[in-house]
């Protein structure tokens, strides 16, 4: 069978697509919370194997703490992100600053 066969159809049918995407993310928000909050995770997976222990610099603000609802880096005129305060602390990309207790305020996991 070639792809040529599979024809999408004239409309997509919607099931509510619009509604579900925020119902969904509100879910997922509340798990994910709930996981955090009382430690249901796997803490060695997520320390070692993931971004979550890494550190981002200083200026990195987000949509809460820069108060008008855009992370750090927001530029109004462009109307886009300059993403230099997204970055790692450390010296290079490739071996940035981690905090393995994931306590520190700049740390990915409580950011």
């Amino acid at each position: 069978m070639s792809i040529r066969a599979f024809r999408a159809p004239a409309r997509w049918p919607t099931f509510g697509y619009r509604s579900a995407p925020v119902q969904t993310s509100f879910s997922l928000r509340r798990i994910i919370s709930h996981l955090i909050e009382n430690e249901l995770f796997f803490r060695d997976y997520v320390v070692h194997y993931t971004n979550a222990s890494c550190i981002l610099r200083d200026d990195y603000r987000d949509p809460e703490d820069t108060g008008d609802g855009h992370f750090s880096g927001w530029n109004a005129e462009k109307r886009a992100y300059e993403g230099d305060s997204w970055l790692y602390k450390g010296d290079d990309l490739s071996r940035p600053q981690r905090d393995l207790t994931l306590q520190d305020p700049q740390c990915v996991f409580k950011s």
